[in-house]
């Protein structure tokens, strides 16, 4: 008999190593009713795609957050915009806004950016410094009108 785990979201037993039915409903429905389509579309372009494995080669895909601030060498595999989509398409392919760090930074970074405007530049601080750029010393917060938001 093949080994099963308990699914998390419903209880059902499902064969280790793959994911249960519930799990694909719930990304059908989340992408149908949540995601916002235009960075949908553009997280699958192929602009995108290339800009984002450059991202991680130059990362030599590790986590710079990691490496910068814990002295630590972790696996890096997301891709993340320093000035959000929201705020700047146009720096949506720029290497310069991009930092490769791992979902557990992302989560972090993200946490940060929604804990207050404060918290959003500080972290930006920190992320454009790996960068070795820094943020503009007059801007309150990205999406804020302001367009220039580098040194």
């Amino acid at each position: 008999m093949a080994l099963v785990r308990l699914c998390g979201l419903c209880g059902a037993k499902v064969p280790q190593g793959q994911s249960c039915k519930c799990q694909k409903r719930r990304h059908q429905e989340y992408d149908k009713a949540r995601r916002n389509h235009v960075h949908a579309a553009f997280y699958s372009s192929a602009g995108w795609k290339h800009t984002a494995t450059a991202a991680r080669a130059r990362a030599g895909y590790a986590d710079e957050y990691a490496m910068m601030y814990k002295g630590r060498l972790e696996r890096g595999n997301v891709v993340h915009h320093i000035i959000p989509l929201e705020d700047r398409i146009d720096l949506a392919l720029d290497l310069g806004n991009l930092v490769c760090v791992s979902a557990a930074t992302h989560d972090m970074i993200h946490r940060a950016y929604g804990a207050g405007t404060a918290q959003k530049r500080d972290m930006m601080e920190r992320l454009f410094a790996i960068r070795g750029r820094g943020v503009h010393p007059s801007m309150d917060c990205p999406g804020g009108g302001q367009k220039s938001f580098f040194f």
